[in-house]
């Protein structure tokens, strides 16, 4: 029942994110969907060319949380179309058949915005 119920969330937030992106990157606040590894995704804009993206990716043996902070630029002649790149860290919790613990990292985010 429980992954039935993700399984319609996620197809939820992929189509509102769809929705969100059409137009260019016209918007301030997005909310979609990472296919990899699967997550929840909400970023929003500070000022022109710079955001914060929070994920949340939640499973059966854990969940991770992660932050990003991202510089977004024109692609010249691409009218409508942004790359992006930035820093970011992530914390975590697990289990597995070998126990459990916590997770702490650095990440990077390359990427493009339409």
């Amino acid at each position: 029942m429980l992954k039935k119920f993700s399984f319609a969330v996620i197809i939820f937030m992929l189509v509102s994110s769809l929705s969100f992106a059409q137009g260019g990157s016209d918007y301030t606040t997005a909310l979609g969907v990472k296919f990899y590894p699967g997550s929840i995704s909400l970023k929003h804009f500070v000022s022109d060319k710079n955001a914060i993206e929070g994920l949340a990716y939640i499973y059966d043996e854990g969940f991770r949380f992660t932050g990003l902070f991202e510089i977004h630029s024109d692609i010249a002649g691409a009218k409508g179309l942004q790359w992006y790149a930035g820093p970011g860290l992530h914390v975590g919790s697990y289990k597995s058949k070998y126990g459990g613990g916590g997770s702490f990292g650095v990440d990077g985010v390359l990427g493009l915005d339409l």
